[in-house]
């Protein structure tokens, strides 16, 4: 089964909860919009009243923005508020389900099965998996809504600037996605040397490479000059 298959599985869990969840995405919508509005008073208050000197302006503006500020502030609490209550149901109808699976299993799988690792399933992994699918909507349903926009303040103040943007975004976001993996790639590289370095010479890996283990002992070897260590 796919990552996406198993995205698509998780969304089952939010049907009970589609009416609060729709409500979050209309003030998911809300705010984008008036992030945008936002933008958009930027220009009159710095044309009208900064450049022309427009003193009639000078009170209406400022309390645009400032409701505009408020209304937002209050749509994204809702928002928040709305996706956090659905996260938290979904984790607890996944951690009754889980539960009510694992105490109908045989007993010999949880003879194999450690206690911590059952743990760590109910809890850590159901929060992950139930935070995951509650902040992949927020973030595409929202993010994508204040791009839109965004975008379309631009091509209404400035279509040179909005053709310019088109072109630049998609090669900064492919320039930031090429150095993200780069720079993953590297911390992970530069862990696994500093750990075979520090290890004996007679149990580091041979130059076929290969999987070796480091006992507790091993650890502390590893690390007993490290500040941090002494002071535990």
């Amino acid at each position: 089964m796919s990552s996406l298959d198993r995205l698509i599985r998780l969304f089952r869990y939010l049907k009970p909860y589609r009416v609060r969840l729709g409500a979050a995405f209309l003030c998911s919508g809300l705010v984008a919009a008036f992030s945008g509005a936002y933008a958009w008073l930027v220009k009159p208050v710095l044309d009208e009243i900064f450049i022309n000197k427009n003193e009639s302006l000078l009170l209406v503006l400022p309390v645009a923005l400032f409701l505009v500020a408020v209304l937002k502030s209050v749509f994204n609490y809702g928002q928040n508020y709305l996706m956090n209550y659905v996260g938290n149901r979904v984790i607890t109808d996944i951690r009754q389900e889980l539960f009510g699976k694992l105490i109908r299993l045989p007993v010999p799988y949880h003879d194999v099965n450690t206690s911590g690792r059952l743990v760590s399933r109910v809890v850590n992994d159901v929060t992950l998996m139930a935070n995951a699918v509650a902040g992949v909507l927020k973030d595409i349903f929202q993010q994508g809504l204040t791009f839109l926009a965004m975008m379309g303040v631009i091509f209404y103040q400035n279509g040179r600037l909005a053709g310019l943007s088109v072109i630049v975004i998609p090669l900064a976001v492919f320039t930031m996605v090429r150095m993200g993996k780069r720079l993953r790639a590297r911390c992970r590289g530069g862990r696994s040397d500093y750990l075979v370095r520090r290890l004996p010479r007679d149990q580091r890996l041979d130059d076929a490479g290969g999987v070796f283990l480091i006992s507790d002992s091993d650890v502390h070897g590893l690390f007993a000059d490290s500040p941090a260590f002494r002071f535990q």
